[in-house]
């Protein structure tokens, strides 16, 4: 059997907990044992030498804390490397690997906060821990989740960012999440056996994680707005742009990078960017659609100028991408950039950004969808008429994006988009008719000669200039919020539906890998918390935040 291997996740990914009185039950006993034996404490109080790490406690379904030994390994220019030693025959970690770590996140550190904004807050907080230029970035190693070797393991994961970390024990013990911890430093952590077989993906990891704590800092503390919450899209789509822009920096391959998850964009348009957060899809086309549509408005419009504009200004989500285009004189809307968007299906190419004065430094390289077909997963495309008769037929896709044929019909979720190829324009012209869909949300256009052009009425003819030209219809989900049932639209006199059944996991339904052999394993998502619901305290004012 064939593996299916999901891209790289390793991420914050934000929903809400709903079991603090069972960890607060747990955890106010005093002394306890964790699921692998070793004795944890419920002090407020870090020992010397100690870090907090967390684990779920299989026990109780909850997450839980524990102090565990931290060694100072290797002190590099912008980061601490810290070590637990769980003394296990699989993991020998040597000096080499701390400083092959600490040089990889010391080459990216000033790229980073300069295109993502810096990781020290403008604003000071009364429970939020003071951050100085000065301080490092600490990056603790250790077994997360417990699975070296992970030879038969269904799932790894690389590291993570925990944003608790960022603010003051006493504020936390106050708080609803009296029972959690944090470390009261700039923190990430990194699997230790993964850094040791896969020091490449460790240090790409960190590019992407380092994300999430310059997004935290410039989009929630600088900004300091409870109205103004980041989603995950927005977040995530950040953080794979990262690790392109730094993808030369760090010698990675296009392979290990974010450009890989395009083969799921290419046959998973229809699934938008922000609507299978969280679902069993995820980890596929949520990331793939945010991933391109970032990367499609970075080699479209102003290369990483307009990254590092939507990165530190004073807005989120689309209010972000729309104000900084805005700053640079591109006064687009959501409906249009989306639109916009879809026509890379079409195009196939996105051009590398050397006619910007940032390629030097920061040189992205063509993108071409067809470089990524979609031989590693499989869909069946049911059909039904009209008399509910229903056909399947099961599709590899080889080269490229898949386009629907002409009457094929499909729920489109909130940002997402369809294409369907309608024929070539005769040399008369040629009458195209359609039943536009009865949603409002759902913008239909015809594509033809490089350019679209918005239907509201049911029919279009070509002009006989555009003889043997081919023609495309597109249907996009202008919400961000609301799904979109399949409605008909096309030139079929029968009306169908197609239903997509994607087959990610194999022919078995069974995830596999072999970290040996495999440099892409399935990643599972960052440790989970909403930030939301904790809050910022007062803003202290002093001479140097003034």
């Amino acid at each position: 059997m064939k593996k299916i291997l999901l891209p790289l996740l390793a991420l914050l990914t934000i929903i809400s907990f709903s079991s603090c009185e069972l960890l607060l039950a747990a955890l106010l006993n005093g002394v306890g044992t964790d699921d692998d034996g070793t004795t944890t404490t419920s002090t407020e109080t870090l020992k010397e030498g100690y870090m907090w790490v967390s684990y779920e406690n299989t026990s109780t379904k909850t997450t839980s804390f524990k102090q565990v030994p931290a060694t100072l390994e290797y002190s590099g220019t912008y980061c601490n490397i810290y070590y637990w030693n769980e003394n296990k025959s699989c993991i020998n970690l040597t000096s080499d690997n701390f400083k092959t770590l600490a040089e990889g996140f010391d080459s990216f550190y000033k790229k980073e906060c300069e295109i993502f904004g810096s990781n020290v807050p403008k604003n000071v907080f009364n429970n939020i821990i003071e951050i100085k230029s000065s301080d490092k970035i600490n990056i603790l190693c250790f077994d997360i989740d417990k699975d070296a070797p992970n030879s038969n393991s269904s799932s790894i994961t690389y590291g993570y960012f925990y944003p608790l970390d960022l603010y003051k024990q006493e504020y936390i013990s106050s708080s609803s999440y009296k029972t959690y911890k944090s470390n009261q430093k700039q923190m990430f952590y990194v699997d230790s056996y993964i850094l040791q077989q896969n020091p490449d993906g460790i240090i790409s990891t960190l590019s992407h994680e380092f994300q999430h704590l310059l997004n935290f800092v410039n989009k929630v503390l600088n900004i300091n707005d409870s109205e103004k919450e980041v989603e995950t899209w927005f977040n995530e789509m950040q953080s794979m742009l990262a690790e392109e822009i730094l993808q030369k920096t760090l010698n990675i391959t296009d392979e290990a990078s974010p450009k890989s998850r395009l083969k799921y964009f290419n046959c998973g348009s229809r699934y938008g960017f922000n609507s299978i957060w969280g679902s069993v899809l995820s980890g596929t086309f949520d990331y793939a659609n945010s991933y391109s549509f970032g990367t499609w408005l970075m080699h479209t419009y102003g290369s990483t100028y307009l990254i590092n504009e939507i990165a530190t200004n004073n807005y989120v989500n689309f209010d972000a991408i729309l104000k900084a285009l805005a700053n640079y004189d591109y006064n687009k809307t959501k409906e249009e950039l989306l639109s916009e968007w879809s026509c890379w299906y079409i195009k196939n190419t996105l051009q590398n950004n050397s006619s910007f004065s940032d390629f030097q430094k920061y040189p992205l390289d063509e993108i071409n969808l067809s470089d990524w077909p979609m031989d590693a997963v499989t869909f069946n495309q049911k059909l039904k008429d009209s008399d509910n008769n229903e056909t399947s037929k099961l599709y590899t896709i080889s080269n490229g994006p898949y386009i629907y044929q002409y009457d094929a019909q499909v729920d489109i979720e909130p940002t997402g988009f369809t294409v369907h190829y309608l024929g070539k324009a005769e040399e008369n012209g040629t009458t195209f008719n359609f039943t536009l869909p009865s949603s409002t949300l759902i913008k239909t256009y015809l594509y033809l000669d490089n350019s679209l052009i918005e239907l509201t009425n049911k029919s279009y003819t070509t002009t006989s200039s555009l003889a043997d030209q081919p023609v495309y219809l597109i249907k996009v989900n202008t919400s961000l919020t609301t799904k979109v049932e399949a409605t008909y639209t096309g030139k079929a006199k029968n009306k169908t539906y197609t239903d997509i059944e994607f087959s990610l996991l194999g022919n078995n339904n069974t995830r596999s890998i072999n970290l040996e052999s495999d440099n892409k394993p399935i990643i599972l998502m960052g440790r989970n918390l909403d930030i939301n619901d904790l809050e910022l305290g007062e803003v202290i004012i002093n001479e140097e935040t003034n």
